[in-house]
């Protein structure tokens, strides 16, 4: 009897270490995943980068992140009927761009010639066209000032707004910078998506409550990418479905393999024709479908892409096979397709936009797979082609209006 006691206390008293064990394990666990406030305010900016980003923490695991992602798609998107626009009413159309200016000498001159192809945009007594550009600095720059105060008596204007990101929105121990976000998302989208600020922050402007409020006047929402040119005929262009897809980034067979495994563990067929960013609408489409966008692109970038396949100098090895530089894409896609955008009546993918191709064309995107901006080849063969005559009258425009860009360029910097 008393050796049965003995055997029965050993026992109790190991599982009761083991509880204590998991349970301390557990407690620790949850304070390495969170910044607690009053640790923070003692934190300087580059312990709060090594913790966040130098440390491997996980503030959610990839189980947390398809439950989000699983719970958020609870919710489709709503592909409306087309607009029936007043014909007495002006049509609000707003060209939303994002410019990093912390890499400032990389992009100011790029940013002027899709400044110099809005410009000459011809006034259209129906539409209004106007450039609406975020800018990640306190204060507006001096050359920015000098841009807009030359558009003061046109009809598209110039709209300048300052803007945080989210990195800087953690550094200034902000950590909920997207509300509908939890902290712990904050900080594992801005921990993943380190090396991706510039393209992620376009995105999260359609989904921060205080940006968003600024595009609310507007009928249309036109994202692109900085490395943008609007041309002519895009004046005239009047946006109608409440949902258009610019044209898609490059990607071969193995891509779509990638795509077509994915579409099958979400039960959904994935349309390459939706592997784009070039997003025209509805804003609050293009919020809920940013929202669902990025909420993807985290649970990818955990399940879909090995360490060395994040790591954007490697990036020109992949491309155009499932590259870290399209993951946004690639994201699109795939809730597009589980919201059923094939089945939309009233759908458009590139009646608007091109890349190679300049008849007919209205805008092009000059995105190559890098974090810096640089020209495509089509459009460096423009500038370089010193014989003129060979050019057709679109490519000649595209050449002119860059050559003007340059001179604005040296103009501004002296």
């Amino acid at each position: 009897m008393l050796n049965r006691r003995r055997f029965c206390l050993k026992w109790i008293s190991i599982i009761t270490a083991y509880i204590c064990i998991f349970l301390l394990s557990f407690q620790y666990g949850q304070s390495q995943r969170t910044i607690p406030t009053e640790e923070s305010t003692t934190q300087s900016a580059q312990l709060i980068i090594n913790r966040l980003f130098n440390d491997q923490v996980e503030y959610l695991n990839s189980s947390m992140i398809l439950f989000t992602v699983k719970n958020e798609l609870q919710t489709p998107l709503k592909f409306n009927y087309p607009i029936n626009k007043n014909s007495n009413s002006i049509l609000r159309h707003g060209i939303v761009v994002f410019y990093d200016y912390s890499h400032h000498y990389i992009y100011f001159q790029q940013f002027l010639w899709l400044y110099s192809s809005w410009k000459q945009l011809q006034d259209n007594e129906q539409i209004r066209n106007d450039l609406i550009v975020f800018i990640s600095s306190t204060d507006i720059p001096i050359e920015f000032l000098k841009l807009r105060n030359s558009t003061t008596k046109t009809k598209n204007k110039l709209i300048l707004y300052p803007c945080q990101t989210l990195i800087q929105s953690i550094l200034s121990r902000h950590y909920q910078y997207i509300s509908r976000f939890s902290l712990n998302f904050n900080l594992e989208l801005a921990r993943l998506f380190y090396w991706q600020q510039t393209r992620l922050s376009s995105l999260l402007l359609l989904i921060h409550d205080e940006y968003r409020n600024y595009l609310r006047n507007y009928h249309f929402i036109f994202r692109i990418d900085l490395d943008s040119f609007l041309m002519p005929k895009y004046s005239f262009y009047q946006q109608t479905s409440s949902l258009t897809l610019g044209q898609t980034i490059p990607y071969d067979q193995y891509t779509l393999n990638r795509l077509k495994r994915i579409g099958q563990f979400f039960n959904t067929d994935i349309n390459p024709n939706s592997i784009t960013i070039s997003w025209f609408g509805r804003l609050n489409l293009l919020t809920k479908l940013a929202q669902q966008v990025v909420l993807m692109a985290v649970w990818l970038i955990k399940e879909e892409f090995t360490n060395s396949e994040r790591l954007h100098h490697l990036t020109y090895l992949n491309y155009p096979s499932w590259y870290i530089d399209g993951i946004f894409e690639y994201a699109t896609a795939i809730i597009l397709s589980i919201n059923h955008y094939e089945t939309y009546s009233f759908k458009q993918y590139v009646s608007f936009d091109c890349q190679h191709v300049l008849n007919k064309c209205l805008h092009i995107s000059l995105r190559d797979p890098s974090h810096h901006l640089r020209l495509s080849k089509h459009s460096l063969s423009l500038l370089t082609d010193i014989n003129q005559s060979n050019l057709t009258q679109q490519e000649l425009y595209v050449y002119r209006t860059v050559i003007k860009a340059n001179g604005m360029f040296r103009l501004l910097k002296n």
